[in-house]
Formats: structure tokens, C-alpha cells, sequence
């Protein structure tokens, strides 16, 4: 089975080493053509061309914004190939790019873990699609890189489920956060905080975020991301006329945080910044 996987960020290069380890015959596409050239030799692969993206049996997205997914589309369109869209993008976006190479070559299939979590096969995939026979072509595919698929109808659900997820998660480590900054503000200690969490269910945020977020860890998820998908989730409140001052203001603690600390570091390290006073 073909499959071209474009968008070689964290993401797309753990489906790539994936699919190649499970036996897809694997191409990559992107802007960056020394990045294909690099993973593609790694994994037994090859730089997929424009026409790839037509005429392969599947094509993943996995880049970065709305602008990508409808480029990948554009590209794609007038061909056969199934289009996963991956990314996590806006509503509108998604919609776009479904219309460009047709209901019946568009899946949407956003996933809420990262590239470990995607090189283990183990993804919890959010599912939309018009047409059934799009997708039981990429099923296969899909298959191979979870553990959970949860079906939420047609697209754009399983993007709108997927930036509720986000709104959640990069929320929550928001408090914390602003929670770590009052104490650093007041001279307080910071284990105080981190052993009052420890002793009721709160644990599981410490165990899970306290240290990855203060002491610094390899980027999973970058914070400029964490920015750009609160804001995405805003903007798709918006055309509803639902109102989410909580994740834009999360919105603009992330990008204050990624201004000073580098865009590229680890989202969680928005709990360094507010305890650095950044």
C-alpha cells in the first residue's frame, strides 16, 4: 500500500517510521526536500513528487496550520488518493480542504498524543468522514498507528472534538502555571503547592507535568503550537458565536511564554516562564 505521509515535523516523521516498520510503502513530502531525502534513506523510504500526492492510495497530512492542510489539498486534487488530514486545524480549514479534493476522498483522523506515543502504534484517533469507502482505504493505515479510534460522525467534528481536547489539556497546564507564578510572586515554595496536589487528584497533573515543566525536557509539543490551537479553538467559537475568554487568554500566556523562551520549546514550559516571572 502506498502512503505518502506530508509534513515531516515531530509528528509526521514518527508516522513515517511507523508505517515503514509495518510494511507500508512509505514517501514523504515536504517544503524541507533535505529532511524527506534524510528520514526517507533512515526508514527505506522515498521523496514523494507532486504527483505522489495524487496517485498514492493514501496521503497523510501532518503539518503544521490551515495554510498546509489546503496546500496539500490543492495539490492533491483531480487524483485518486484518500486524504487523512491529521493536523489539527480550524473547522473552516478542514471543510476547505474536504471541498478541494472531494467528500469522497476526505477523512479527518486528529489525534490526541505524541510522536512516542505514535511510533508505538498506540494513538487514540478521532474519526470523521463522509463517504464509508474513503474510509475503509485508509483504514489499514490508521490502523497501524492506534490503539483507539472514537468515531465522531462527519467532518469537521472529529476537529472540533479534537480542538475541545486541546482547549482542555493546554488550559489546565495554564493554571498550573499561573498557579506556580502567584506562589513564585509571593516567595513562596513551590513544593507546598506541588504536595498539597500530591494529596488529592490533582497527583496525576504533578506526576505528569510538575518536572517536564520546570526542569525542562526534549520538546513533544511545541509551545507555539499549544498557541496556535487555543487560538484555532477561539476562532472556532467565534463563527458559532460561542465565547471563550479562558482560552484566549491562555492564548496569550503561551505566546508571551514562546516569545521569551524560544517557540520551540516544550509547551509545558510555560510553568518556567510564569515561576521566572518571564
Amino acid at each position: 500500500m502506498r502512503v505518502v505521509v506530508a509534513g515531516l515535523g515531530l509528528m509526521g516523521s514518527a508516522y513515517a517510521e511507523r508505517l515503514a516498520e509495518k510494511g507500508f510503502r512509505v514517501s514523504l513530502w515536504s517544503h524541507r526536500r533535505s529532511a524527506a531525502e534524510e528520514l526517507a534513506k533512515r526508514i527505506g523510504g522515498r521523496v514523494a513528487s507532486d504527483d505522489d500526492l495524487k496517485n498514492a492510495d493514501v496521503v497523510l497530512v501532518a503539518g503544521w496550520d490551515d495554510e498546509y492542510l489546503v496546500e496539500v489539498a490543492r495539490k492533491a486534487s483531480g487524483g485518486t488518493s484518500i486524504l487523512v488530514n491529521m493536523e489539527t486545524v480550524t473547522p473552516r480549514a478542514s471543510l476547505e480542504a474536504g471541498e478541494i479534493v472531494g467528500r469522497g476522498r476526505y477523512v479527518e483522523a486528529p489525534v490526541a498524543a505524541g510522536p512516542g506515543v505514535a511510533r508505538k502504534g498506540r494513538l487514540p484517533v478521532i474519526l470523521a468522514y463522509w463517504d464509508k469507502g474513503a474510509w475503509e482505504k485508509a483504514k489499514p493505515v490508521i490502523e497501524a498507528l492506534a490503539a483507539a479510534i472514537i468515531e465522531a460522525g462527519e467532518p469537521p467534528r472529529a476537529m472540533v472534538v479534537k480542538l475541545a481536547f486541546n482547549n482542555v489539556l493546554f488550559t489546565t497546564v495554564a493554571g498550573v502555571a499561573q498557579g506556580v507564578g502567584l506562589l513564585s510572586a509571593w516567595g513562596v515554595d513551590l513544593d507546598v503547592l506541588k504536595r498539597l496536589m500530591e494529596s488529592t487528584w490533582m497527583k496525576v497533573i504533578v506526576e505528569r507535568y510538575w518536572d517536564r515543566g520546570l526542569k525542562g525536557v526534549e520538546t513533544h509539543f511545541r509551545i507555539e503550537g499549544a498557541a496556535k490551537d487555543l487560538m484555532y479553538a477561539v476562532e472556532a467559537g467565534f463563527e458559532k458565536g460561542y465565547d471563550m475568554p479562558v482560552s484566549y487568554a491562555a492564548f496569550t500566556l503561551y505566546s508571551r511564554c514562546s516569545r521569551k523562551l524560544g517557540s520551540r520549546v516544550d509547551y509545558t514550559r510555560v510553568m518556567e516562564c510564569e515561576h521566572r516571572g518571564e
